[in-house]
């Protein structure tokens, strides 16, 4: 349970640090007096090759946003109860579809990249110590498979999400976040995540495509009627629920609202 919870504080806190913070968006040009990376060709190192100049910028990017980010990763109160409340008030509706969007996402990444961040992952979950906090090497190995994965998709599908999850956060969030650890840590490690978005945004890579024996029409065909009674299903689902009933959110905006204080 520990170990879930601990992987959730981790994610939660990835969107946070990235998309909530200081709320700026992700992927657009640097600040003023802070020039962009320039592109380097890292597609080929990032699948396995080897000798290339560039040989994996993201990688190095992933180094450089660890130490910076790290003393402020410390500061973090990640056994709270607070990263496993929602970030703002909007209905399960609102929740589900920005859901979707990264699923999505998800599903548009190379598939090896994506296997590679879930054991990086996974790795530092497992060994996490009593503080919840995962040691600078395992950090530097997510940053890195993240930034491979978000690099394997278009940047209109990375906007998407950041769009999706901003909609929800309560604008008191990122204040009262800053004020659970020292703002000039925070800052930096804001500071060198943009510098790592640059990097991620010049060096794209093409995802690759899993070979299959079923054919297209095949898969066409099962995918049609699988969907047909998961989509009867579902409408069934929705139709006995009611959405909109206070049940879903009192609980947890009641929660939120006194965190805030």
């Amino acid at each position: 349970m520990a170990r879930a919870q601990g992987g959730r504080r981790v994610l939660f806190l990835g969107v946070l640090a990235g998309a909530v913070l200081l709320r700026s968006t992700v992927f657009v040009p640097a600040p003023a007096g802070k020039p962009g990376t320039p592109a380097a060709a890292c597609a080929a190192a990032v699948l396995g090759a080897a000798g290339n100049a560039h040989a994996d910028a993201i990688g190095d990017a992933a180094a450089k946003l660890s130490k910076a980010a790290y003393p402020f990763m410390k500061e973090v109160p990640w056994n709270s109860g607070l990263y496993s409340l929602p970030a703002g008030s909007a209905d399960p509706i609102g929740y589900t579809k920005a859901i979707a969007t990264m699923i999505d996402m998800g599903a548009q990444m190379d598939s090896k990249l994506l296997k590679a961040g879930a054991e990086a992952h996974a790795s530092a979950i497992s060994s996490l110590p009593a503080s919840g906090v995962c040691s600078e090497a395992q950090l530097t190995a997510i940053n890195a498979a993240l930034g491979r994965m978000i690099a394997s998709v278009p940047e209109s599908t990375t906007m998407g999400v950041y769009d999706a999850v901003g909609k929800l956060m309560d604008p008191n969030v990122p204040a009262y976040l800053m004020s659970t650890v020292k703002e000039s840590d925070a800052r930096a490690a804001y500071n060198a995540l943009i510098d790592f978005t640059q990097v991620v945004k010049a060096n794209p890579i093409s995802p690759s495509t899993p070979a299959s024996s079923v054919s297209g029409s095949a898969a066409s065909s099962i995918s049609a009627a699988a969907a047909s009674p998961l989509a009867k299903l579902t409408s069934l689902f929705k139709a006995s629920r009611s959405w909109e009933r206070s049940l879903f959110v009192a609980s947890s905006r009641a929660q939120y609202t006194s965190s805030l204080g």
